[in-house]
């Protein structure tokens, strides 16, 4: 039994109208949402930071240094737009000082000799 031959009721152009109009109509909507600010993603917020304001800092900053010293960190905003980054300050390690332990250390004359009987262990033999 053939299988009756399927009728298009557009033509081949205009079903590639269709798909290139669709496809752009997606492209537009997808730009849309893009540009919105609920979708971009700032660093500050994946991170989970706390965003203050201007006011809330001057106010509160003693209390916001205490959770800077507890590993928190924040962010402070301008019209709700991020400006500065409060974070926990870490000095730096002290400097090396060459030769600091000369003299301290001794090291025993037969440091390098290895005694036959740990060698002879060492390659699988016994004495």
């Amino acid at each position: 039994m053939k299988r009756p031959k399927k009728n298009f009721r557009k033509s081949p152009t205009k079903r590639f109208y269709f798909k290139v109009r669709n496809f752009f109509i997606l492209l537009s909507i997808l730009t849309c949402f893009i540009n919105l600010d609920i979708i971009k993603l700032s660093l500050a917020k994946v991170k989970n930071m706390k965003h203050v304001n201007i006011h809330e800092t001057k106010t509160h900053l003693s209390h916001l240094l205490e959770e800077v010293m507890h590993g928190e960190e924040i962010v402070i905003c301008k019209a709700g737009h991020p400006i500065a980054r409060l974070i926990a300050y870490h000095s730096s390690p002290k400097e090396r000082m060459p030769g600091y332990w000369q003299g301290k250390v001794k090291i025993s004359t037969d440091f390098d000799e290895l005694p036959s009987s740990l060698l002879a262990a060492f390659k699988g033999e016994s004495e």
